[in-house]
């Protein structure tokens, strides 16, 4: 048939979505949702955040049964990565001609990196704004003294994590440090566990220039570190190249006197030396991590 102008097809699917109003995108399954592997789905949502229309992110009730299950046992983070990943030219459609005409359009058009970036980041709104709501409805069931309260600390961990990458760091810390005062009346904050959730603050604290609290807070996860055995790891390793940047920072900021500046770079490459040691041991030091 005759090729339609990318402008004109943009139009006309865009006043159809004005039109509506909305659109309800099902999530489901929640882990890998079918939704984003549809060429027409992909666009529909790329239309209606461009044209700023109301997007419904739905979730079946098994489907969300198992979405609040994922939030307690730490396994958002591998979903945040896989909905970040939208390829729209990997995308599918029932009929073969309709996915060409509509890629060629969006190559045209918007391009793919656009799109795909456009929908990942809605998605990704979708998680953290679904996570935290939980997170919210588990702190007012006062789960801290009771059993539970473990879960609702590595829930407001993940959370805390999440809200960090998005660059909401206030939000962040409020969580962050809620998760510690739990840990702490669960005595449970001298682990592993507890030190990866101060590494995690104290990245906070640095990236929101609380320099001199983010570096105490990060060598009280590495006195963890140390007693438990667990400095000697990827995670350990990750944890002093945070210390080492922090310590750049404060070089940087010269925060404290001039005399003190040669002692932060000192340390700084004191703890690169060191991480580099431990992944070079580990074998990690040719991973994504390692390049971190």
């Amino acid at each position: 048939g005759e090729t339609v102008p990318f402008e004109d097809f943009e139009k006309a699917f865009g006043d159809r979505v004005a039109g509506i109003g909305k659109i309800v995108a099902m999530m489901a399954p929640w882990k890998d949702p079918f939704y984003i592997k549809r060429v027409w789905c992909d666009f529909e949502m790329y239309t209606a955040t461009d044209l700023k229309q109301e997007v419904i992110i739905a979730m079946p009730p098994k489907e969300a049964e198992d979405f609040r299950s994922s939030l307690l046992t730490g396994g958002v983070s591998e979903v945040w990565a896989a909905l970040g990943a939208v390829k729209v030219e990997q995308a599918e459609a029932s009929v073969k001609e309709d996915k060409d005409r509509i890629l060629k359009l969006i190559e045209e058009g918007p391009g793919f990196h656009h799109l795909n970036c456009a929908v990942a980041e809605k998605l990704q709104g979708w998680i953290v704004q679904a996570s935290e709501g939980y997170l919210k409805q588990r702190l007012e069931e006062n789960l801290e003294q009771s059993a539970d309260g473990a879960d609702v600390a590595q829930l407001g961990e993940g959370v805390g994590d999440l809200l960090r990458q998005v660059g909401k760091c206030a939000d962040s810390q409020k969580y962050l440090e809620k998760s510690r005062n739990i840990r702490e009346q669960q005595g449970t904050l001298q682990t592993p566990e507890g030190a990866k959730l101060l590494r995690n603050l104290g990245v906070v604290y640095g990236e929101q220039k609380a320099l001199k609290k983010g570096l105490a807070t990060l060598r009280e996860a590495e006195e963890i570190r140390i007693k438990t055995g667990t400095l000697e790891t990827s995670d350990g390793a990750r944890l002093l190249s945070n210390i080492a940047s922090l310590h750049v920072k404060q070089h940087l900021s010269r925060e404290e006197s001039e005399d003190s500046d040669a002692n932060h770079m000192d340390e700084a490459l004191r703890n690169y030396a060191k991480a580099q040691a431990i992944l070079e041991g580990t074998g990690d030091d040719r991973t994504d991590e390692a390049a971190q």
